[in-house]
C-alpha cells in the first residue's frame, strides 16, 4: 500500500517541481510558471504564504503554493488521492493564521470537471459567471 504524506516544500525540492511543471504545461497547453519560492535564507519568498508537496512512497507528485499577493491556490504535478483536499482543514488552518482571507483557484477548462469535484468538496465555489480570467502568456513573446 503506498503511503502519501503532506511536506513543507523545501529549496531542494525545485528541479522535480519545475519538471512536474514543464509536464503539466505540455499536457495542459498552458505556460504557467513557478514564482521564486523561497528567499535566500531557504525559508518562503515574501510573495509565498505557504508551499507544500504531496510524497508518495518517497516521491514528489504534487506542489501546491500560496501565493500573499494574489491569494491563488497553484498547482503542479498530479496527485490521484486528492492528498491536499484531504487535509484542507489544517492547510485552511495555517493560512487563516497569516491573516489569508480568500483563495483563488483558476483551473485550466480541460481539467476544469474533476478538479473541480474536489475543490467543490473542500468548499470552494465556481465563480464562472463573476469572473472572466484573462492570461498573457509572457514566455512566447518575442524581443
Amino acid at each position: 500500500m503506498s503511503k502519501t504524506i503532506l511536506r513543507l516544500a523545501q529549496p531542494k525540492d525545485i528541479p522535480v517541481l519545475l519538471r512536474k511543471l514543464k509536464e503539466q504545461n505540455e499536457r495542459d497547453g498552458t505556460s504557467y510558471p513557478i514564482p521564486p519560492l523561497f528567499a535566500r535564507g531557504g525559508g518562503f519568498a515574501p510573495n509565498i504564504a505557504l508551499a507544500l508537496v504531496v510524497v508518495c512512497d518517497l516521491k514528489i507528485t504534487q506542489c501546491v503554493w500560496f501565493e500573499r499577493t494574489t491569494v491563488e491556490l497553484m498547482m503542479c504535478g498530479r496527485d490521484p488521492e486528492g492528498a491536499i483536499f484531504k487535509d484542507s482543514d489544517f492547510i485552511l488552518y495555517l493560512l487563516r493564521q497569516q491573516g489569508v482571507t480568500g483563495i483563488n483557484c483558476k483551473v485550466p477548462t480541460i481539467v476544469s470537471k474533476p478538479i473541480g469535484r474536489r475543490l467543490k468538496r473542500a468548499g470552494f465555489s465556481c465563480e464562472d459567471g463573476r469572473f472572466s480570467n484573462f492570461f498573457k502568456d509572457l514566455s512566447k513573446e518575442q524581443l
